[in-house]
């Protein structure tokens, strides 16, 4: 894989220099085309005659050939799509200024016939004119020669106007490849500016979701909460209850249960399993009140119990007083 990369480097370097030299040599071509037309329109201008005309005319065929068989070359080596478009307006703007050239030097040689074929079968007085050598022409020759310049000039202008027309053809192409880049630009501009908007709305979206989910957890929580809350209130009732029903079970512990109230119940009777759920107690059979049960007890019943309910230091007051007691003591210290 090195190798190949390395022989593709290799042959590209070649394909440069091969089209920097086929470059070169298309310059010195263009140039002699160049000098030929030149001299050509010169001819033309100089009033030449038709055997120059028609060997200024081969040269500009020759040299025009030359040009565009070396322009073909460098466009077989080129790469690129621009420099191939530059390569065929080239060819265009020669073939354009060979044509002009062509149609110059042709009408000169119409020209030249037909003013030869005049001269011969007319016999009109000349005006002379003076020429370079400091002989006299005749005025039909200087017509014609005036003639043939202005056709050269035409050809020049028309030249010109092909080479302006050229010049308009890649503004315009250059135009309209900027107006792509332009195009492409707000098109990338357009996706990124929506790929943005896209992710921010992602983003509000996935924090929105974690607001809610946090919501839900904190509602779950005070759920919990309320749910624990009510089973602490529940157990609290119990435990009520089972005190008041022990409570019931005695008289003295009946009437002093509402003597801790105010205080929180911090044990649980072992009947009670809290994580079974509510407490059930099972209240034993309910006595009388102690008033009924005093109002059913005998007269001497009546007394012993109202005897146990008083205090022991009453108590022992109370049996001294007995009529039997001196006796009992007597008895003992005997």
């Amino acid at each position: 894989m090195p190798q190949n990369r390395v022989d593709d480097g290799v042959k590209e370097g070649t394909a440069t220099s091969e089209l920097k030299v086929l470059k070169l040599q298309r310059g010195r071509k263009a140039a002699q085309f160049t000098r030929a037309c030149n001299a050509a329109e010169t001819q033309i201008t100089c009033r030449a005659n038709e055997e120059e005309l028609r060997k200024r005319l081969e040269a500009l065929n020759t040299a025009l050939d030359g040009v565009l068989k070396i322009n073909d070359d460098c466009m077989e080596k080129m790469q690129e799509v621009e420099e191939i478009e530059e390569s065929e307006e080239y060819a265009t703007r020669m073939t354009a200024r060979h044509a002009s050239t062509v149609k110059a030097i042709e009408d000169a040689i119409k020209l030249k016939s037909s003013g030869c074929s005049a001269s011969e079968t007319e016999e009109k007085p000349m005006s002379l004119a003076p020429r370079r050598d400091g002989s006299k022409v005749s005025g039909s020759r200087a017509s014609k020669c005036s003639k043939a310049s202005t056709v050269a000039r035409e050809a020049e202008i028309t030249a010109e106007m092909k080479a302006l027309e050229l010049k308009h053809l890649r503004a315009r192409k250059e135009r309209e490849r900027q107006k792509r880049e332009l195009e492409d630009m707000l098109k990338r501009q357009k996706k990124e500016q929506e790929d943005m908007l896209k992710k921010e709305q992602e983003d509000i979206l996935r924090k929105q979701e974690d607001m809610l989910r946090k919501q839900e957890d904190m509602l779950k929580e005070q759920e919990d909460m309320l749910e624990e809350k009510a089973m602490e209130e529940e157990v609290e009732r119990a435990l009520v209850k089972a005190r008041l029903c022990k409570a019931a079970e005695s008289d003295l512990e009946w009437e002093r249960r509402h003597d801790f109230d105010g205080e929180n119940v911090a044990l649980v009777p072992r009947e009670c399993n809290v994580a079974e759920g509510p407490v059930t107690v099972d209240l034993p059979q309910r006595r009388p009140p102690p008033q009924e049960q005093r109002r059913t007890l005998q007269p001497e019943q009546q007394t012993a119990a109202n005897n146990a309910e008083l205090p022991s230091s009453k108590n022992e007051q109370h049996r001294a007083n007995w009529p039997w007691s001196n006796s009992t003591q007597s008895s003992t210290t005997r």
